[in-house]
Protein backbone atom coordinates (compact mmCIF):
# COMPACT_ATOMS: atom_id res chain seq x y z
CA UNK A 1 0.00 0.00 0.00
CA UNK A 2 2.83 2.38 0.87
CA UNK A 3 4.51 1.63 -2.48
CA UNK A 4 1.27 2.42 -4.31
CA UNK A 5 0.96 5.76 -2.51
CA UNK A 6 4.52 6.75 -3.49
CA UNK A 7 3.86 5.85 -7.12
CA UNK A 8 0.61 7.84 -7.11
CA UNK A 9 2.28 10.93 -5.60
CA UNK A 10 5.13 10.70 -8.13
CA UNK A 11 2.67 10.52 -11.03
CA UNK A 12 0.73 13.50 -9.68
CA UNK A 13 3.88 15.61 -9.31
CA UNK A 14 5.04 14.75 -12.82
CA UNK A 15 1.61 15.59 -14.19
CA UNK A 16 1.60 18.97 -12.44
CA UNK A 17 5.02 19.91 -13.82
CA UNK A 18 3.98 18.90 -17.35
CA UNK A 19 0.81 20.98 -17.11
CA UNK A 20 2.77 24.09 -16.10
CA UNK A 21 5.18 23.65 -19.04
CA UNK A 22 4.27 25.23 -22.35
CA UNK A 23 5.84 26.59 -25.52
CA UNK A 24 5.66 30.24 -26.50
CA UNK A 25 2.06 31.30 -27.16
CA UNK A 26 3.06 33.55 -30.06
CA UNK A 27 6.16 34.32 -32.11
CA UNK A 28 6.85 36.92 -34.80
CA UNK A 29 9.80 37.45 -37.11
CA UNK A 30 10.75 40.52 -39.13
CA UNK A 31 13.69 41.15 -41.44
CA UNK A 32 14.79 44.68 -42.33
CA UNK A 33 16.60 44.56 -45.70
CA UNK A 34 18.24 47.97 -45.23
CA UNK A 35 19.78 47.22 -41.82
CA UNK A 36 20.04 43.44 -42.43
CA UNK A 37 18.51 42.85 -38.99
CA UNK A 38 16.35 39.81 -38.18
CA UNK A 39 14.18 40.32 -35.10
CA UNK A 40 12.44 37.37 -33.46
CA UNK A 41 9.97 38.28 -30.70
CA UNK A 42 7.89 35.90 -28.61
CA UNK A 43 5.17 35.80 -25.97
CA UNK A 44 5.84 33.26 -23.22
CA UNK A 45 4.13 34.13 -19.94
CA UNK A 46 5.79 32.50 -16.94
CA UNK A 47 6.02 33.04 -13.19
CA UNK A 48 9.82 32.94 -13.02
CA UNK A 49 11.79 33.72 -16.23
CA UNK A 50 14.92 32.30 -14.59
CA UNK A 51 13.28 28.90 -14.09
CA UNK A 52 10.86 28.57 -17.03
CA UNK A 53 12.06 30.23 -20.23
CA UNK A 54 12.71 30.07 -23.95
CA UNK A 55 16.17 28.51 -24.06
CA UNK A 56 16.85 27.47 -27.63
CA UNK A 57 16.76 29.40 -30.90
CA UNK A 58 17.48 27.95 -34.32
CA UNK A 59 17.42 30.01 -37.51
CA UNK A 60 17.63 28.48 -40.95
CA UNK A 61 18.03 30.47 -44.15
CA UNK A 62 16.86 28.55 -47.23
CA UNK A 63 16.97 25.30 -45.16
CA UNK A 64 20.60 25.86 -44.07
CA UNK A 65 21.17 26.37 -40.33
CA UNK A 66 22.83 29.75 -39.84
CA UNK A 67 22.16 30.45 -36.15
CA UNK A 68 21.88 28.20 -33.10
CA UNK A 69 21.73 29.84 -29.68
CA UNK A 70 21.05 28.63 -26.15
CA UNK A 71 20.16 31.03 -23.34
CA UNK A 72 19.64 30.54 -19.61
CA UNK A 73 16.68 32.87 -18.97
CA UNK A 74 14.23 35.09 -20.85
CA UNK A 75 13.99 38.90 -20.70
CA UNK A 76 10.92 39.07 -18.49
CA UNK A 77 7.86 37.14 -17.35
CA UNK A 78 5.95 38.01 -20.54
CA UNK A 79 8.47 36.99 -23.22
CA UNK A 80 11.33 38.59 -25.08
CA UNK A 81 13.16 38.96 -28.36
CA UNK A 82 16.33 38.01 -30.19
CA UNK A 83 18.09 40.26 -32.70
CA UNK A 84 20.52 39.00 -35.34
CA UNK A 85 22.49 40.62 -38.16
CA UNK A 86 22.06 38.45 -41.26
CA UNK A 87 24.01 39.90 -44.17
CA UNK A 88 23.38 37.25 -46.81
CA UNK A 89 19.55 37.31 -47.05
CA UNK A 90 17.62 38.81 -49.94
CA UNK A 91 14.25 38.97 -51.63
CA UNK A 92 12.71 35.50 -52.01
CA UNK A 93 14.85 33.91 -49.31
CA UNK A 94 13.09 31.97 -46.55
CA UNK A 95 13.83 32.01 -42.82
CA UNK A 96 12.62 29.04 -40.75
CA UNK A 97 12.86 29.91 -37.07
CA UNK A 98 12.27 27.56 -34.13
CA UNK A 99 12.32 28.43 -30.42
CA UNK A 100 12.10 25.90 -27.60
CA UNK A 101 10.97 26.10 -24.00
CA UNK A 102 13.27 24.60 -21.37
CA UNK A 103 10.27 22.82 -19.81
CA UNK A 104 8.43 21.58 -22.88
CA UNK A 105 7.40 22.49 -26.40
CA UNK A 106 8.61 24.36 -29.45
CA UNK A 107 7.19 27.11 -31.64
CA UNK A 108 8.03 27.61 -35.33
CA UNK A 109 7.57 30.44 -37.79
CA UNK A 110 8.45 30.87 -41.46
CA UNK A 111 9.36 34.26 -42.92
CA UNK A 112 9.69 34.89 -46.66
CA UNK A 113 11.62 38.06 -47.49
CA UNK A 114 9.70 40.27 -49.88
Amino acid sequence: MKKLSIIFITIMLLGASILSAHPASDMNAEYNKETQILTVSFDHKVKDPGDHFIYDVEVKLNKKKIIEQEVSFQENDKGGSFIYKVIDAGVGDVFDITIGCNKSGKKKVKLVIE
